[in-house]
């Protein structure tokens, strides 16, 4: 029998690994909507798809790589075609997969790599389908810091490498913003590591943001041609400092010690494995001694890095929201694949020397590491393949307000045209989507309208903040409703849906005008009230 070579066992052991997490992604893919999120880069992607632009003809605050993709994927694949964008979700994880096994093989051996790709596969598959299994920008994003990261460790501080990273960095800052946070462990590790003289740490940072610039200024002039340079600025970025600042530090405090327990339940080992690493590395670097886990200080202190700006990441805003979690999912993978790979070589290093103390020891470590992956995978995974769920997913058939849009949607989709237009008041893109009408105004939801920051201290406690409204955003909701006159005006208020209940047509002097002129109630469906045009009125 031809016994494999090195390459080609590698290979094999990260297909297999691949095959495992297709499998326990794959049975979320069919879900039409998994978070809110999908419908609006969905409808954003409908409306580039029409020749409009972001920013100017549809507003939504994260940045642009997302709507771009969802655009490209359904003009590949068709419009609202969500199965092919979970699909394209399924790849970005494989390619940072490969990018961890990558990094693991270059850091500690095929071992190491080989575990953190895997780690990767089951720990973004783990926890709630809404964040971790949904087409969300983290998980696109992820793919460009993990390979920059890559590139960088592999080029030994080369400019070409150096340069390369920054290209790689800006490509997924291009998808979210905190993502840029990754040039700051390699800008950092040129800094800290004293084998870098300095002049060749300063012109590294030069490079770096030579590659990051070139994309940035590729997207700023891109959207200057098309005169949207402005509405990139004050709603892509300015009102993203808005966000950010939603949260107050005590309340973010409170925020992380109830979300963290819950967003890592079930992944205790993965989490606690890689905690006890950094801490060795951090100490390690501190002492700037070498370690039995890493071949160098500089490793030791990359790792360090790694860590405190993954977390600074998924803590940006205080929200800790369980797709932000993405941001440090890549150096908890690698980092607990470190700590499984070096108690197994232990192990086998104890057996030799037979060392009964420390073999006995080594063995208690791997024994309850092995049960710790393996609850992990039962507990998250597994369920994937039940009937029961055990998550919520806005079309769960249990969730009213879920069932209210399911039949909105279909109601609107067999009452009008494919080529009529239709708004709906509060935050539900999911009925744009589903119903395949495209929105009557650049407001695909009207959080811009009213202040609202979904997430921060503000909405959970439900108080107003009619003050963050966005300069002029009246006006410009009012100019597109007079121009397109939607077929029918959906309020979601009266079901609370997204903490609108505050916030219904009647409250809003121009929008209640408006309907009240040209629009009576049609249908009652659930909590939502459908208003159709009258025609004769205009």
């Amino acid at each position: 029998m031809k016994i494999l070579s090195h390459k080609k066992l590698i290979i094999a052991v990260f297909l297999l690994s691949s095959a495992i997490t297709v499998l326990l992604r794959l049975p979320y893919s069919t879900v039409p909507v998994l978070i809110v999120d999908e419908a609006l880069y969905a409808e954003i992607a409908n409306v580039i798809l029409d020749g409009g632009m972001p920013y100017r003809d549809a507003w939504e605050q994260k940045p642009p790589g997302v709507y771009y993709l969802y655009a490209l994927i359904f003009k590949l694949f068709g419009r609202n075609n969500l199965f092919a964008v979970h699909c394209f979700c399924i790849a970005a994880v494989l390619i940072t997969s490969a990018g961890l096994l990558y990094i693991g093989i270059l850091m500690h051996g095929v071992g190491t790599g080989i575990l953190a790709s895997f780690f990767y596969g089951v720990l973004s598959s783990a926890g709630s389908a809404s964040h971790f299994q949904a087409a969300n920008t983290e998980i696109f994003a992820m793919v460009f810091v993990v390979w920059a990261l890559a590139v960088y460790l592999r080029s030994g501080k080369s400019a070409q490498g150096i340069l390369c990273s920054g290209f790689l960095t800006a490509l997924g800052f291009v998808f979210k913003q905190p993502a840029g946070f990754g040039g700051v462990v390699i800008l950092c590790h040129l800094f800290l590591t004293r084998s870098t003289p300095l002049r060749k740490a300063i012109l590294g940072v030069v490079w770096f943001f030579v590659g990051f610039l070139f994309v940035v200024m590729i997207m700023a002039g891109f959207f200057l041609i098309h005169g949207a340079l402005r509405d990139l600025w004050m709603v892509g970025f300015w009102h993203n400092i808005l966000y950010i600042r939603g949260n107050s530090l005590l309340y973010g405090l409170h925020v992380a010690v109830k979300n963290i327990p819950v967003q890592t339940q079930g992944n205790q080992f993965f989490y606690l494995s890689a905690a006890s690493v950094f801490c060795f590395s951090l100490w390690s670097s501190l002492k700037k001694k070498h370690s039995f886990l890493q071949k160098s200080v500089s490793r030791n202190i990359f790792f360090a890095l790694w860590w405190c700006i993954g977390w600074a990441s998924v803590g940006l805003g205080w929200r800790f929201e369980g797709h932000y979690f993405f941001f440090v999912l890549p150096v908890v993978a690698l980092l607990s694949a470190f700590f499984c790979s070096v108690c197994v070589g232990y192990f086998y290093a104890t057996i030799i020397r037979y060392k009964l103390k420390s073999i006995g020891l080594v063995f208690l470590i791997i024994v309850v590491s092995s049960c710790g992956i393996g609850y992990s995978i039962y507990k998250h995974c597994l369920g994937a393949f039940r009937l029961q769920r055990t998550y919520k997913v806005l079309l769960d058939p249990d969730n009213p307000q879920g069932e209210s849009f399911r039949r909105t949607a279909q109601f609107i989709k067999n009452n009008t045209l494919p080529n009529q237009k239709i708004f709906v008041w509060g935050f539900c893109p999911e009925i744009y989507v589903l119903s395949d009408r495209r929105c009557a105004s650049r407001f695909v939801f009207c959080n811009f309208l009213i202040g609202q920051m979904t997430g921060d201290e503000f909405f959970f406690k439900n108080n107003e903040r009619l003050d963050r409204v966005i300069p002029g955003a009246w006006r410009y909701l009012m100019d597109d409703l007079l121009s397109n006159f939607p077929v029918f005006i959906i309020d979601t208020s009266p079901s609370n849906y997204f903490q609108y209940g505050k916030y219904p047509i009647a409250r809003f002097g121009e929008l209640r005008s408006f309907v009240n002129s040209f629009y009576t109630l049609e249908k009652r469906i659930g909590g939502f009230d459908v208003y159709r045009l009258d025609e004769a009125r205009i």
